[in-house]
């Protein structure tokens, strides 16, 4: 759990600065509730492609964000502990135990999805261990399972598409537990045996998509 106040290491999640060898100390800057952040304890925090910084918070109805400059709130989304994701345009999602939820025109729109449903009903961690979300554009999000990364598309669709980009079977991590999309586009997925990298991104996932896989030796022992 972390305190009121959200500290944060601006250079690290911002890249507001420029590293040298002969740099002694870190740049900090402290945020408290005196510069806008929620009156609240802080549940999760995430950072999104746009490197904006999101808190959610546990008793309030608020989501505390910040650019490194100044700290915002808005409406919370469904009530827990869910991380705050967003794209690189600017899409906000979250997860919440029955399917997905998107900001839109200053509220929370909620898209039901069974396989999220399924995945809290059948995890008893995934109460304590937000779903991984990666927004890929407009319409669009990948969602980690534990046994499959999935997509669910809004873009053009009447009714919301939910289709399989990858099983966990069909990899060498036996199970997934979560996911990153990285400011160059390199989507990254952590399982019970390694890890699974694509160059590519979500936006360009097809069939003939590469993955590489990390596997950690089984003489090792770890998982």
């Amino acid at each position: 759990m972390l305190p009121k106040r959200l500290i944060l290491i601006a250079a690290m999640c911002l890249g507001g600065c420029h590293w040298g060898l002969a740099q002694k100390s870190s740049p900090w800057r402290v945020y408290r509730t005196s510069d806008g952040l929620a009156d609240s304890f802080v549940a999760s925090v995430s950072v999104g492609l746009r490197t904006n910084v999101w808190a959610r918070h546990f008793d309030v109805p608020s989501v505390s964000w910040l650019n490194g400059y100044k700290v915002r709130t808005q409406p919370a989304p469904h009530p827990g502990n869910n991380r705050i994701y967003e794209s690189r345009a600017g899409q906000i999602w979250t997860a919440y135990p029955e399917g997905l939820q998107e900001f839109k025109n200053n509220t929370w729109i909620s898209y039901p999805v069974d396989e999220i449903r399924r995945e809290y009903q059948t995890n008893l961690l995934r109460h304590a261990r937000s779903l991984s979300l990666s927004p890929v554009k407009q319409g669009r999000v990948l969602f980690l399972l534990s046994d499959a990364l999935m997509e669910f598309n809004n873009e053009w669709a009447e009714r919301p598409e939910v289709t399989v980009v990858r099983r966990a079977q069909d990899t060498g991590l036996e199970k997934f537990s979560d996911m990153v999309t990285t400011r160059d586009g390199t989507l990254w997925i952590a399982g019970k045996r390694g890890l699974l990298r694509v160059s590519t991104g979500g936006r360009a996932l097809s069939a003939e998509t590469e993955w590489t896989e990390f596997l950690a030796s089984p003489a090792l022992h770890v998982q």
